[in-house]
């Protein structure tokens, strides 16, 4: 009686060439360099047809990546949340490559929105001080940084789009924003190039394109191509923008009344002012 196959990883009796329970092989091959990035690439970084996969897919139809993750194919693509900061590691890798700086960028952003606050009385320097401070938390933590306003969006999104037809619930909306979101980075990675060459004061023209690449696919999930559609879309970003913004002001001004001596320096300024 010939002896029973067993599978190397899981010990179960194998019936064909893969086993039933794990899916490892029967054989497998000897390592080779080849094998060796295959692997690393397929099974960590989710380099390989379902990676592609995703990239064309999001920038054809935004909108059906997202749908089928939600409605249960979990197979094709590579997962919301990992494929946000597999993106932005490519950024912080490309970036560093090409000598751009993240605190730097993040800054022109500020100043182009009206950001920053000039003057040299005690409250403005400390305003500064607490600024750049924030600006150097926010470099360090980009990659969490990227998908911050998520949580907002998808709220907007629930108020904008609920209705009987539509039964995407919060945490669906949140898979929605993580793929536009990782999507999105792939402008700035394009465009580092650019910014390396004629600085990071250029980069509000790439919000430009990332706003419009979202409010794209906000409308492609939903599916709504009309002029209710769109205007439900643009609204629902802007809200979604809004409460972020507010989001943020609430947390620096929590910081600032409760972590620093902000108020104490406002006071002595209006003293010395009024003297």
């Amino acid at each position: 009686m010939p002896e029973q196959r067993k599978c190397i990883n899981c010990g179960a009796i194998l019936m064909g060439k893969f086993c039933h329970v794990c899916g490892q092989p029967e054989t497998v091959k000897r390592i080779t360099i080849k094998s060796f990035i295959l692997d690393f690439t397929a099974k960590w970084i989710g380099w390989d047809n379902k990676f592609l996969r995703t990239v064309q897919w999001l920038t054809i139809n935004p909108g059906q990546v997202p749908r089928e993750y939600i409605n249960g194919n979990r197979v094709r693509f590579v997962g919301p949340l990992g494929y946000a900061f597999l993106t932005t590691a490519i950024m912080l890798i490309v970036y560093k490559l090409f000598g751009v700086d993240v605190k730097e960028l993040m800054s022109s952003g500020q100043e182009v929105f009206g950001g920053g606050a000039a003057g040299t009385r005690p409250q403005d320097l400390k305003m500064q001080e607490f600024n750049q401070g924030m600006l150097q938390v926010m470099a360090e933590n980009f990659r969490f940084m990227v998908v911050i306003m998520i949580p907002f969006l998808a709220l907007a999104g629930i108020w904008f789009y609920r209705n009987k037809r539509n039964r995407i619930n919060y945490l669906e909306l949140c898979v929605l924003f993580f793929y536009l979101a990782g999507h999105t980075i792939w402008v700035n990675i394009i465009s580092t190039p650019f910014l390396s060459y004629f600085g990071t004061q250029y980069f509000w023209v790439l919000s430009i394109f990332s706003y419009g690449y979202t409010l794209w696919g906000i409308i492609s999930f939903h599916r709504q191509f009309d002029f209710e559609g769109i205007v439900r879309g643009v609204f629902s970003y802007i809200v979604g923008f809004f409460l972020f913004m507010v989001g943020i002001l609430i947390f620096m001004i929590v910081y600032l009344v409760f972590f620093t001596d902000f108020i104490e320096s406002v006071k002595q300024g209006v003293e010395s002012g009024g003297g």
